[in-house]
């Protein structure tokens, strides 16, 4: 068990903190005549149950696989990023999950332990100088924004992860890009009410990422992994416009 929180957990854990307010504990009567209707059709919920315990072994396997290759630094692996995301739905909550793996030797870093209250943003030139990586930014944003800083999470972590924060000229609104160096091993779980959101598979330069849709404050984010950075950005975007900054993050 971690004796800390790192970066990836704490983003995660606000993540999951802003929304969940919004989940809806599951009808226990729902529910029971639920379980009564499947345990009437026994033929097909065994069948079932021997797919779910293929798939937990299964996934059993490729955790210990994973933890091996860490564990052995096996150089065929070397540099390769791994981001394993399941979507999964139960009653009016969705729920994605994943595991991210990286094998890349040239990111070495102090690890992240310190949260930070209040959010300093700096300018991108003084941000880089206190970084070991290199900032990326999005050769595409939408007409009317423009940078208005960098928050660096942990500046005592030349490993910290970032925020991008993007205003619109009125300063009415703004979107976010969060930039995560992975390092190590990481999972994460989020979760959500399905009826509020809208929860689908794109791809930005042929790499998978998941699109959320906030339908209930018409905000969207993005999430997606490259073999050395986990990327998000949320706002009150349109679809295009937000697969289309994700597009231009190479």
């Amino acid at each position: 068990m971690k004796e800390y929180k790192d970066e990836f957990d704490m983003y995660f854990s606000e993540q999951i903190k802003k929304i969940s307010d919004d989940i809806i504990s599951p009808d226990k009567k729902r529910i029971w005549l639920k379980i009564k209707k499947e345990l009437n059709v026994s033929k097909k919920v065994k069948k079932q149950v021997w797919v779910k315990r293929t798939l937990a072994a299964a996934a059993v396997l490729l955790v210990f696989f994973m933890g091996f290759v860490a564990g052995t630094g096996n150089s065929a692996f070397a540099g390769h990023g791994f981001f394993k995301t399941i979507k999964s739905f139960f009653g009016n909550v969705v729920n994605i999950s994943g595991i991210t793996q990286t094998g890349n030797d040239l990111l070495h870093g102090q690890e992240e332990t310190n949260a930070v209250s209040e959010k300093t943003y700096r300018s991108p030139v003084e941000a880089q100088k206190m970084l070991d990586y290199e900032i990326v930014f999005p050769a595409y944003i939408p007409d009317g924004y423009r940078l208005s800083g960098v928050f660096i999470r942990d500046e005592n972590s030349r490993m910290s992860s970032i925020e991008l924060k993007y205003e619109a000229s009125n300063n009415d609104r703004y979107f976010t890009i969060e930039e995560t160096p992975v390092t190590k091993p990481t999972a994460f779980s989020y979760n959500f009410r399905k009826n509020n959101t809208d929860v689908k598979t794109v791809y930005l330069n042929g790499i998978e990422a998941t699109l959320i849709w906030f339908k209930k404050n018409d905000t969207r984010q993005l999430l997606w992994h490259t073999p050395a950075m986990f990327y998000s950005i949320s706002g009150p975007l349109a679809e295009e416009e937000i697969i289309s900054i994700g597009k231009s993050i190479r």
